[in-house]
């Protein structure tokens, strides 16, 4: 299958092919000004990525088989949940929505939510899912910038998703680890436990407090006799807010990911979510 992936953060969007495409990544920088909503002004020009970007990104989805958009765990709701597969197989999605709408209840306000299988226990009575709840007017409105196509619009999935099927590649799913993916005032994290989805969430903060906040986080989820492993992603430039971290075994990106950047683009590590994306089934 042929696969493209956005992930949008603030400022720029990065983009990876995968699948049955030539693994291509590509970034578009923005301002805050071409995210903003011109619906009101009849005489704009709707502004999306596809507008910023060039031919080559417009070729390249209209090659695509299936299209997926992060959605940013800034603005979400990441749990790991275990749910009983009696009653998914017996009631489908319907079970699904209900076991959503237990996590947050309606009067909470409009959201859209997703669930990814990611195993099952060893009697195969519960599947463990990683479940994700985003605000419903953010998401849509992050849509219609990322993809001008009104009839082809990318099916959501988890940023936490990319950076657990990422991290579990680096770790050979064996181990507890932590992908952290560095923004501009804070950072996103996904956990896993020898192959297990354990959980996410951003931790919005600055130098010298934010690493703190990060290690305090996963240090509280890692088994008492396992050092977590740490794959350090996004954006670099930010390294520096989190400091020296000595309290964890450092990884280092797949070569996988290296080898689909091209020579003078970005680094590989802007790219990791997206690219945990197409490595999904």
């Amino acid at each position: 299958m042929k696969k493209i992936a956005f992930d949008i953060k603030d400022g720029y969007a990065a983009i990876v092919t995968g699948g049955d495409l030539e693994p291509e990544f590509i970034m578009i920088g923005f301002d805050e000004a071409d995210f903003a909503d011109d619906s009101e002004n009849e005489s704009s020009v709707p502004k999306n990525l596809f507008a910023l970007g060039d031919e080559r990104l417009a070729s390249l989805y209209s090659l695509a088989d299936q299209a997926l958009l992060a959605v940013p765990m800034r603005f979400s709701l990441v749990k790991s949940l275990s749910i009983d597969q009696a009653a998914v197989e017996k009631y489908g999605s319907d079970f699904l929505q209900w076991e959503a709408k237990q996590q947050l209840p309606d009067e909470l306000g409009q959201f859209i939510s997703g669930f990814s299988k990611l195993g099952e226990s060893y009697d195969g009575l519960f599947g463990n899912y990683l479940y994700y709840a985003v605000p419903r007017d953010f998401i849509e409105g992050l849509l219609n910038f990322a993809v001008p196509d009104t009839e082809k619009k990318p099916a959501l999935s988890s940023e936490a998703l990319g950076l657990f099927n990422v991290i579990n590649l680096a770790m050979n799913q064996n181990g507890f680890g932590a992908a952290i993916s560095l923004e501009h005032d804070g950072a996103s994290i996904a956990l896993s436990h020898d192959g297990v989805f354990l959980g996410g969430r951003f931790i919005a903060g600055e130098k010298p407090t934010l690493g703190d906040e990060i290690k305090y986080y996963i240090m509280g989820h890692a088994p008492e006799d396992l050092r977590p492993n740490v794959l350090i992603c996004g954006d670099m430039n930010k390294i520096d807010s989190i400091g020296a971290v000595t309290w964890a075994e450092i990884l280092k990106i797949p070569d996988s990911l290296k080898t689909a950047v091209k020579s003078g683009k970005a680094s590989p590590e802007l790219f990791t979510a997206a690219a945990g994306l197409i490595m999904q089934p």
